[in-house]
């Protein structure tokens, strides 16, 4: 069976604890053909810990996949760019974080 992605949704959530805050302002949907290859995220804390976690959907809105990783910023001053890799349908997405 061939999976059809027909959209990508993303949001960042702040670790605390074992506890995942999701992060204002940053759920986002994207359709299959305008699939990001980069994730501008501001206003990061120092001493902090992201996950940032993305669901694949099928045209009838169904969940198909889904796949996170965790940003780590280890001191006050968050990275102006870290790159990560975050695999949907265990296939490897080489994204970045940047930090305008």
């Amino acid at each position: 069976a061939v999976l059809r992605v027909a959209q990508v949704e993303t949001a960042l959530f702040k670790l605390e604890g074992d506890t995942e805050v999701a992060v204002p302002s940053t759920a986002l949907t994207h359709d299959r053909g305008e699939l990001p290859r980069a994730l501008p995220l501001t206003d990061l804390l120092g001493e902090s810990t992201y996950r940032l976690k993305a669901t694949a959907f099928d045209a009838s809105k169904q969940a198909v996949a889904s796949g996170s990783a965790d940003i780590v910023v280890p001191e006050n001053t968050p990275p102006a760019s870290q790159s990560l890799a975050l695999s949907i349908l265990e296939v490897p997405f080489a994204g970045s974080v940047s930090q305008p």
